[in-house]
């Protein structure tokens, strides 16, 4: 008995020691809630004299609906659009950005049209009318905090079995918590979500902003391979003007018609991102507003819109110190190698051969006035097959821009007196 009554005495100490460690844990995590929660981001804040057209589309959108104007109006290459209540900090532009700002994607305003921009700027600002951001700011912090909370109860330095044994009651404890967070947090946001779906749809379309939906779902992944041919073109001294408009191109030419059928089914399966919140699928998102996912066609998809130049002002400069400031990223981080001054470095001519190929071919495919995705990527396989250096991105800044390169003609004149007889060959079978 008094054996036993010594063991009881152990196992009660214990999970005191652990509901004292959990309690110290939970009230270090409150403490931490009180401070300001912050958003980091890589953006452009956007002053109303810099760009009036957009801060009146955005402002004629919000007196639509009914809420008020954002704070701020950030535009960034991350393909996404948001509202936030958080302070959000403009990385690597020791800028800090008090009140409520939205993020605009220079990338997705690349894609889509105005009709269907206005629809996600009405359902963005539709959560300023719900309150939404104020909730988010208030229950994200104590939602994430719980889960460090967990985490840092559970990955102690002492990972040896006795030594997290106390510990076990307050896991448990925080693990309920947590989940009863959750539950709740799933509900109430899948509400806000349709709430701000049909906010989005008074201002437009349910057309409009189903298309919307459906490609930021598809088009979006896409910006992970952007940066990645981004990062090896620089690593090759090659530097991209504005990474939006190759973005754009890569959602003209790298996803097939055949593709974009097989992807619907999977599209509205799809929860979009949000830096705070959960979403609702988009098959759930089509259902509340009443549009019937059978409508959604490769044609819509495919209709790239460019509303970015119908609605900001100097659009293709902000683009392009967007795409800078990510160079300079990808080279601070290193990522890319900067280059030395070596006459390793010098041009050996090949890069004006290359431009004068990308400019014959760039012809071909435009001498009917169109330029077709299955043409263009038929041209990208051969030249690769046949030039090593060839680079697709160049390629299509001559396809882009046919009434800006030399005639076909000339090209030829030029180049026949300069080269061999193979390379005229070689030339030659790839035309």
């Amino acid at each position: 008995t008094y054996a036993v009554f010594h063991v009881w005495i152990w196992a009660a100490l214990f999970v005191g020691i652990g509901a004292i460690w959990g309690g110290f844990s939970l009230v270090k995590t409150t403490l931490a809630l009180t401070k300001d929660t912050t958003h980091s981001e890589f953006a452009k804040n956007v002053l109303q004299p810099e760009s009036p057209k957009l801060w009146e589309f955005v402002k004629n959108i919000a007196d639509k609906v009914g809420a008020k104007p954002p704070d701020n109006i950030i535009v960034g290459l991350e393909p996404n659009f948001y509202v936030t209540a958080a302070n959000v900090v403009l990385i690597g532009r020791d800028e800090s950005l008090k009140g409520e700002p939205l993020y605009l994607s220079t990338c997705l305003m690349r894609v889509f049209d105005k009709s269907e921009l206005t629809s996600v700027i009405g359902h963005e600002l539709g959560h300023f009318s719900g309150e939404d951001t104020a909730y988010s700011l208030k229950f994200a912090p104590i939602y994430r905090g719980l889960g460090e909370s967990i985490q840092v109860l559970s990955e102690g330095e002492d990972a040896n079995f006795f030594a997290q044994l106390p510990k076990l009651p307050a896991i448990a404890m925080l693990s309920l918590m947590y989940e009863a967070f959750a539950m709740n947090e799933r509900k109430i946001s899948r509400e806000r979500e349709f709430a701000a779906d049909t906010v989005g749809v008074s201002t437009s379309s349910k057309e409009s902003l189903a298309t919307a939906l459906a490609k930021v779902a598809v088009y979006a992944p896409l910006w992970n391979s952007v940066q990645h041919s981004n990062i090896q073109r620089l690593n090759e001294r090659k530097v991209s003007r504005n990474l939006s408009n190759i973005f754009q191109d890569s959602a003209r030419f790298d996803i097939s018609h055949r593709n974009l059928g097989e992807m619907i089914e999977q599209v509205l399966q799809t929860e979009l991102s949000h830096p705070t919140d959960s979403h609702p699928t988009i098959l759930e998102r089509y259902e509340n507003i009443g549009y019937e996912s059978d409508d959604l066609t490769v044609d819509d998809l495919t209709k790239i819109g460019s509303s970015i130049r119908e609605v900001l002002d100097d659009s293709e400069s902000i683009e392009e110190e967007l795409s800078m400031f990510e160079h300079q990223f990808m080279v601070a981080i290193g990522q890319v190698t900067p280059p030395e001054e070596t006459e390793d470095n010098e041009d050996d001519g090949s890069e004006g051969f290359l431009n004068a190929m990308y400019s014959l071919a760039a012809s071909m495919v435009g001498a009917d006035g169109q330029i077709v995705q299955s043409e263009v990527v038929q041209a990208e396989q051969i030249g690769a097959e046949l030039f090593e250096n060839f680079d697709k991105v160049e390629f299509r800044e001559h396809c882009n821009n046919l009434e800006d390169i030399p005639k076909f003609n000339d090209v030829v004149a030029v180049l026949g007196p300069a080269l061999r007889e193979d390379h005229k060959v070689t030339i030659y079978d790839y035309l």
